[in-house]
């Protein structure tokens, strides 16, 4: 797997590369006003409504309250695989801004890497944009705190050109990175290969597969899979002043994993080392996703839904 490459439609460029889906899916049609007689719950606007209460309800069973903006960006996640790795303080500590304080599990800084694929993606009461509404995500964060709210710092994200590249306008503080990314799911095992195109960048990759194992499990029952996952915003910042970006989903349904990582440079573009194997591994199959727009850290308020 480390000697394929990404062909520019982001498919595998071997023989048997129709199975994987490109970047960009088939749009969906426009919604349209559900037919006389159809239950509101079976059109597509109404399924959506019953999938961002899920996720209020359960902030309120968290005991969570999201800002008093409204959100503006739907989308579900699907197929995530959380490699994680301890990192020493002293090492990533100089490539995280000194606005933000590291966030540490038994005595260490922790960063992940987060394969994804994102569907359904839209805006807040508009029809998903064609091209935009699925995509693969590749990203690298680490674990940060401000004001004893707990985030993500992302030490990059990879993602197909288009998307980068209007991610990067509207979202500036956030380290978005052209790649070609292919995905296939081999009954069950996921085969996950990007390749980052930016031509001011060294050309890292990750070419791997992984696959979950074992019962769903609650991140409550599990202190260091918690401590990775129930994140609740990102940060970043703009000449030293810090911007906060909430990010909230529905409850995650965990399962332990297995990987094989045949390639990796991705952290070493960062200006991290970590060894080939990950120190923890868990495997979630969806989760919806409310995003709202970043603001000025000291200027989010927050509201009971």
């Amino acid at each position: 797997m480390d000697e394929r490459k990404i062909s520019d439609d982001c498919t595998l460029n071997e023989p048997g590369a129709g199975l994987v889906e490109g970047a960009a899916a088939s749009a969906k049609p426009q919604v349209s006003p559900p037919a006389p007689g159809q239950p509101e719950d079976s059109h597509p606007d109404g399924q959506l409504v019953q999938r961002v209460e899920t996720i209020f309800a359960g902030l309120r069973k968290r005991l969570l309250s999201p800002p008093s903006p409204p959100w503006v960006l739907f989308m579900t996640w699907r197929d995530l695989l959380f490699a994680s790795w301890r990192v020493p303080v002293e090492k990533l500590r100089p490539l995280v801004p000194p606005e933000l304080e590291l966030d540490a599990f038994d005595g260490s800084a922790w960063v992940s890497m987060v394969p994804m694929r994102v569907t359904d993606m839209h805006y807040r009461g508009v029809p998903p944009i064609p091209g935009m509404e699925t995509l693969r995500e590749l990203n690298l964060r680490t674990y940060v705190t401000r004001g004893n709210k707990p985030g993500v710092y992302f030490l990059s994200i990879d993602c197909p050109a288009v998307v980068s590249d209007w991610m990067a306008n509207h979202f500036f503080g956030v380290p978005y990175l052209r790649a070609n990314i292919a995905t296939i799911n081999d009954g069950g095992t996921y085969q996950y290969a990007s390749e980052r195109i930016q031509k001011t960048q060294p050309p890292p990759a990750f070419f791997g597969s992984f696959q979950p194992v074992g019962e769903e499990f609650d991140p409550s029952q599990n202190p260091l899979a918690k401590f990775l996952v129930e994140r609740y915003c990102l940060y970043f910042v703009k000449d030293g002043v810090v911007w906060r970006g909430d990010i909230y989903h529905a409850d995650w349904h965990l399962r332990a994993a297995e990987a094989v990582i045949a390639v990796n440079t991705i952290p070493k573009a960062a200006g991290l080392e970590v060894p080939a194997k990950p120190d923890h591994l868990v495997y979630c199959l969806e989760t919806d996703t409310l995003i709202w727009l970043p603001v000025h850290d000291h200027l989010v308020s927050a509201v009971n839904p």
